[in-house]
């Protein structure tokens, strides 16, 4: 006999989706480049395909002159015209290392790491319309040795 319990279980396990395979996640993986690369290349139409149209970017900082801490918001808009502008390019100075690592994946969801020379972003993504882009973004400066 089978209790409730785990007559329950038994069905959300047959329930359950099955992992991403490789092409979901050379998908998520090229979508974080896109955005990544894009940025620092100056490639507005690369950070463009990246995003969705209703991105918030985010990261904390200190008001310089109150000490207080808040949060300061860039949209999918500002982005594509700071990268047609160059603001990444400006500011890369080296080699363009970058790291992608793939958090966690569900269905039609995902949360990327990208370490890159100057931040790092952790991305919520969302497949919209067939492809997977960025729905929200939390970033922060790479610390200097000895921070």
């Amino acid at each position: 006999m089978i209790r409730p319990f785990a007559a329950i279980a038994l069905w959300v396990l047959a329930a359950a989706p099955a992992a991403a395979g490789p092409p979901e996640d050379e998908a998520i993986k090229a979508t974080a480049l896109d955005y990544i690369e894009g940025w620092y290349l100056g490639d507005a139409e690369r950070v463009e395909q990246a995003l969705h149209p209703q991105l918030v970017r985010r990261r904390v900082t200190v008001d310089v002159a109150t000490g207080e801490p808040r949060v300061q918001d860039l949209d999918a808009a500002a982005m594509v015209r700071a990268a047609s502008q160059g603001v990444g390019r400006a500011a890369l100075r080296g080699p363009l290392d970058v790291t992608v690592t793939i958090l966690d994946q569900y269905q039609d969801l995902a949360d990327v790491r990208v370490v890159s020379p100057l931040y790092v972003d952790y991305l919520h993504l969302v497949k919209w319309n067939g492809r997977w882009v960025i729905l929200s973004a939390l970033w922060g400066p790479v610390a200097a040795p000895g921070e």
